[in-house]
């Protein structure tokens, strides 16, 4: 499943594009911006997503997921925000492990 917010924040970049204030030949990490922004929705990688993010000037970070199992079916929402992104990693960690436990438990 897709995470809505890499869509939006491809949605954003490529509106950034359009109007000229960014290009997908602009560096964005060790890649250009058009690898970051395959990688972020073909690959769900949400290194690509926080990079591509940042350019946009989109500091929350949040999941969400289904999960389901033959124990049943939960959503998990998770939503912190922040002035920035420098702590990416601290809140993607929390975020990671809640879905890992619940998924331990439905199984």
């Amino acid at each position: 499943m897709q995470h809505p917010s890499k869509i939006l924040t491809a949605t954003a970049y490529s509106h950034l594009v359009e109007e000229g204030s960014a290009s997908l030949d602009d560096p964005l990490g060790a890649f250009t911006s058009e690898f970051q922004l395959q990688a972020m929705v073909q690959d769900s990688n949400n290194e690509s997503r926080s990079l591509l993010m940042a350019a946009v000037r989109l500091s929350d970070l949040h999941d969400a997921a289904i999960l389901s199992m033959s124990a049943g079916s939960f959503v998990l929402v998770v939503f912190t925000k922040r002035a920035d992104l420098s702590d990416v990693p601290e809140r993607t960690a929390p975020i990671q492990d809640i879905t890992k436990t619940v998924s331990a438990a439905l199984a």
